[in-house]
């Protein structure tokens, strides 16, 4: 159940960060599923690779991108 209030989405789902160790692909997850194994990357289509951050709703996180030498870097705040 999805609600919208002051611009935020609320939601009863859990809220995770989900990134592909191989590729770097990330997305934002909200489900009600406690295994994320049934889900693949949308780039190179592996699911072994990926790794589930639980996110509160309190917070929110940006990804920065700084190019394959430097990687990624995930800025968390509240």
């Amino acid at each position: 159940m999805t609600h919208c209030h002051n611009n935020f989405v609320q939601t009863s789902a859990k809220i995770d960060f989900i990134i592909c160790n191989r590729c770097f692909w990330c997305a934002s997850l909200y489900t009600n599923m406690n295994n994320i194994s049934n889900i693949k990357c949308s780039i190179c289509n592996d699911n072994i690779s990926l790794e589930s951050i639980p996110i509160s709703k309190k917070e929110s996180f940006k990804v920065i991108n700084n190019g394959p030498e430097k990687g990624i870097i995930l800025e968390f705040s509240r």
